[in-house]
C-alpha cells in the first residue's frame, strides 16, 4: 500500500538555528473553518482558544447593545476544532467598562482553588482601552468579575485594573490605550502579554504575577508598533515562548508570521507560516489554540482572526465572524507509519514506520486487542527492512529502510489470536510514541 502522504510539504517553523529536535513543523489543512457566525450581532474577532475538560472553547469579542455597551465576550465549544457549539453571550460590559472584548482564558491556581481566569479588555472614560480580569469553576462559565474591592461579582460598580496604559487619554482622542491580553502560564507564574501604544516604545510588553490580581512593573519584548495583532502560547517541547502575529490587519495581503523566543523578550526572526494565498484579506486580531495553560496542545493547531463574511477582496468594516486556518503539527522524531497488511500462516504483520526528518530507522511495538495501555504487548520489533522512494519522501528523509515484516512467534501468534492489532511506532528522541496508522483494522 502506497504510503500516507500528510507529513508533505510542512511548512518550517523552527525559529532557532540549527534545527533542534524539538522544532516545530506546520502543514496547513483545508478551508478556513468557521468558529463563530456573527451575522445576528455583526461582528466576532479576537479569539482565544484553549482545550480543557475533553473539549475547545473558543472565547471572542462580539457585538454588544450599543451606546455606554460596546463589546461583549461570547463564548462557543468544539469537540474537534472544526464544529463549533451555538454560541453564549458570556460576559456583558458595566457603564464603567463600557466594552468587554479581547479575552484570554488559562486556569490556575492562585491560592484558594483552581479556577478559569479571564482578562479581558474594556475602556474607561478618559483613560481607554485596560485590561480586567473575571474568573469561573467552569469553561463555560458564569464568569464573576474581580471588583476594585477585591470581591468577585457578575456586575461590580468598579471593576479593578490589572493592566492600565502608561499615559491615559482624553475622549475623542483616537488612542487605543493598553489591551489585547495573551496568558500562558509558565513555572506557577502568569505571563501577560499585551499591548500598549502609549508606552515608549509602543508595542508588546510583558507583566507576571503569582495571583493575577498583583502584576509585576511591565518589560517591552522587543515586539514593536508593527506588532498590533498578537497571540502567544508556549511550546514544552521546544522549551520558549512562541508569538503568531498578524502582519498588515484589516488589509489585503494579510500574512501570519510566527517567531520564538526562550525568555518572551529576545525574538528569532520571523517566518511566514501563512503567506497572503493562505491569509484571508482583512483578517485582524488573531489567536492560536492551545491548552488551558496557555501552551501549545495536541497534532493540530488553530490559527483564528477576525475576516470578512464571505472571505472576499472586499470588507464592510464590522461584519466579520470568526474564521480558523487548521495546521498540522509535526516535530523531527516525530512517528509516522501505516499497517499495511496482517496475515495468517505464518502470522505476519507488515507495514512502515519512521522518525520525521530522521534517516534512521526505528522500533515498533506490536498490541493485541487496544493500543498501549489497553491491549496486551506481543513484543518489540525493528522497522529495518528496504523501503521504497515514497516511504522516504513521506518521512522527509534519506533512509532507505523504513519497513517492517514482522513474523510472529508461535507463543506470540497465540497472544494475538483473534484480537486487533495495534502497531506503535517509538519515538527516535524520547518523544510520543505514535500509534501508527490503519491500526486496529486487522485480526489475526
Amino acid at each position: 500500500m502506497a504510503p500516507n502522504t500528510r507529513a508533505r510539504l510542512f511548512f518550517l517553523l523552527s525559529l532557532l538555528a540549527p534545527l533542534s529536535a524539538a522544532a516545530l513543523e506546520l502543514k496547513k489543512v483545508g478551508a478556513p473553518v468557521k468558529v463563530a457566525d456573527a451575522r445576528v450581532y455583526k461582528y466576532a474577532y479576537a479569539p482565544s482558544i484553549i482545550y480543557t475538560a475533553g473539549a475547545w472553547h473558543a472565547y471572542y469579542c462580539s457585538a454588544g447593545r450599543g451606546v455606554g455597551d460596546w463589546d461583549h465576550v461570547r463564548h462557543a465549544s468544539s469537540p474537534d476544532l472544526q464544529r463549533w457549539s451555538t454560541q453564549d453571550d458570556l460576559i456583558q460590559s458595566t457603564l464603567y467598562e463600557r466594552a468587554n472584548c479581547d479575552p484570554s482564558v488559562i486556569r490556575f491556581d492562585a491560592g484558594d482553588g483552581p479556577y478559569y481566569y479571564m482578562v479581558y479588555s474594556g475602556n474607561v472614560e478618559n483613560v481607554q482601552t485596560l485590561n480586567f480580569l473575571a474568573r469561573s469553576g467552569s469553561p463555560a462559565g458564569p464568569f464573576l468579575k474581580l471588583s476594585r474591592g477585591g470581591t468577585w461579582e457578575q456586575a461590580p460598580a468598579q471593576s479593578k485594573v490589572i493592566v492600565a496604559p502608561k499615559v491615559p487619554a482624553k475622549e475623542g482622542t483616537n488612542i487605543y490605550g493598553a489591551g489585547q491580553a495573551s496568558l500562558v502560564v509558565k513555572e506557577k507564574e502568569v505571563y501577560q502579554f499585551y499591548t500598549d501604544v502609549t508606552q515608549t516604545p509602543p508595542g508588546i510588553w510583558l507583566t507576571t504575577s503569582t495571583n493575577l490580581k498583583d502584576w509585576s512593573a511591565p518589560r517591552f519584548t522587543g515586539l514593536g508598533g508593527e506588532y498590533s495583532s498578537v497571540d502567544v502560547k508556549y511550546d514544552d517541547a521546544a522549551k520558549e515562548f512562541v508569538v503568531v502575529a498578524l502582519m498588515k490587519p484589516h488589509q489585503p495581503g494579510a500574512t501570519i508570521e510566527m517567531r520564538a523566543s526562550a525568555d518572551g523578550l529576545t525574538w528569532a526572526n520571523p517566518r511566514v507560516i501563512c503567506d497572503e494565498a493562505c491569509t484571508p484579506d482583512y483578517a485582524n486580531n488573531v489567536g492560536m489554540s492551545g491548552d488551558d495553560q496557555g501552551h501549545i496542545y495536541g497534532e493540530e493547531l488553530l490559527v483564528a482572526y477576525g475576516a470578512p463574511y464571505e472571505l472576499g477582496p472586499k470588507d464592510k468594516w464590522g461584519n466579520w465572524h470568526v474564521w480558523g486556518t487548521r495546521f498540522e503539527m509535526r516535530r523531527v522524531g516525530s512517528v509516522l507509519g501505516f499497517v499495511d497488511r496482517v496475515s495468517d500462516n505464518p502470522a505476519t504483520i507488515e507495514g512502515w514506520a519512521c522518525g520525521f526528518r530522521g534517516d534512521a530507522s526505528i522500533d515498533v511495538h506490536v498490541y493485541a486487542g487496544g493500543p498501549a495501555g489497553a491491549g496486551t504487548l506481543v513484543g518489540g520489533f525493528r522497522a529495518d527492512q528496504p523501503s521504497e522512494g515514497a516511504v522516504s519522501k513521506t518521512c522527509d528523509a534519506n533512509g532507505k529502510a523504513y519497513r517492517f515484516r514482522i513474523k510472529l512467534s508461535p507463543e506470540q501468534a497465540k497472544k494475538a489470536a483473534g484480537k486487533p492489532i495495534f502497531v506503535h511506532g517509538i519515538s527516535p528522541n524520547g518523544g510520543v510514541n505514535a500509534l501508527l496508522d490503519n491500526s486496529g483494522k486487522f485480526r489475526l
